[in-house]
C-alpha cells in the first residue's frame, strides 16, 4: 500500500495492487479483494496481471456468495483472453458450476 500511494504509476504498481488483492483474499476478506483486483483491471487495463486479476475477483465473488456475477468474471476472462492460463481455469470453474 505505501508504495502506490508514493509511487502509483510505478513500474511495479499493478503487481503491488494485485498482491494486496491476493493479500485481502487470503484473510478472507472477499469484498476488499475484489475492490483491489478490481482497481488492477480499471487503473492498469494492459497490464499482465488483468487475467489474474479477473479470475481472483471471480472466486471472490462466488466466496460472497454472488454466484452470477463470479460466472460474469469467468466468463470475461475466456472472452478477454483466450488463449490464457487464467482461461483455462475459468473454464473448469465455469464447467464445475453448471454441475
Amino acid at each position: 500500500a505505501a508504495y502506490l500511494q508514493q509511487y502509483p504509476a510505478g513500474t511495479l504498481a499493478a503487481n503491488s495492487q494485485y498482491w494486496m488483492g491476493e493479500c485481502y483474499y487470503s484473510k478472507k476478506d472477499f469484498a476488499k479483494s475484489v475492490e483491489a483486483f478490481e482497481k488492477v483491471t480499471i487503473q492498469y487495463p494492459k497490464n499482465e496481471k488483468v487475467p489474474s486479476a479477473i479470475l481472483k475477483a471471480s472466486y471472490a465473488y462466488q466466496e460472497l456468495g454472488n454466484h452470477d456475477l463470479s460466472k460474469v468474471y469467468l466468463k470475461r476472462v475466456v472472452e478477454q483472453f483466450p488463449y490464457s492460463r487464467e482461461a483455462s481455469l475459468a473454464k473448469i470453474r465455469l464447467a464445475e458450476m453448471k454441475e
